[in-house]
C-alpha cells in the first residue's frame, strides 16, 4: 500500500488500492481464499501496476508473513506467468 500511495491521484491509483484491499481480505482467509479472485486481483495488478504487482507477490509469497498454500501457489504461478512475457 506505501507503494500505490506514491502513485498519481487517479483512477488507476485508486483500483490498486481496491486491488490490494481485496488481496488482503483474501489472504486473511487463510486456505479458504479464493483461488480464483486471487488469480483476478495479481493480474490486474500486472498489468496497471507491474512495479506494486511485483512487491505485493513477493510478499504474498513469503512464508515469514504466515501467508496460506494457495495464495503462495496462486502467486508462483502468477509470477511464473509474467516471467514468461
Amino acid at each position: 500500500l506505501q507503494h500505490v500511495d506514491k502513485m498519481p491521484a487517479g483512477e488507476e491509483k485508486s483500483e490498486a488500492k481496491d486491488t490490494l484491499n481485496k488481496l488482503q481480505a483474501e489472504a486473511k482467509k487463510g486456505e479458504a481464499a479464493d483461488e480464483g479472485r486471487v488469480k483476478k486481483h495479481l493480474n490486474f495488478l500486472a498489468e496497471t501496476a507491474p512495479d506494486i504487482w511485483e512487491v505485493a507477490v513477493d510478499t504474498f509469497i513469503n512464508p515469514v508473513k504466515g501467508l496460506s498454500t494457495v495464495f503462495r501457489k496462486v502467486a508462483e504461478r502468477a509470477k511464473a506467468e509474467r516471467a514468461k512475457s
